[in-house]
């Protein structure tokens, strides 16, 4: 059966990867960043994308 991911998880993997680099843990925030945005683009959730791009550009 295959795995769903939805907006939920998306906004949670984004708050994570903020807290992970406000705490200096780059590539692990970078990391959470990626699964948010891989998530959100399935849900066409393009507000989230466009936010995770602008943390993305200062990694």
């Amino acid at each position: 059966m295959p795995y769903n991911e939805f907006e939920t998880q998306a906004w949670q993997y984004f708050e994570i990867a903020k807290e992970k680099l406000a705490a200096g843990n780059k590539s692990e925030a970078l990391s959470n960043f990626n699964m948010a945005y891989s998530i959100a683009q399935k849900n066409n959730m393009y507000g989230l994308m466009s936010q995770i791009d602008v943390y993305r550009r200062e990694l």
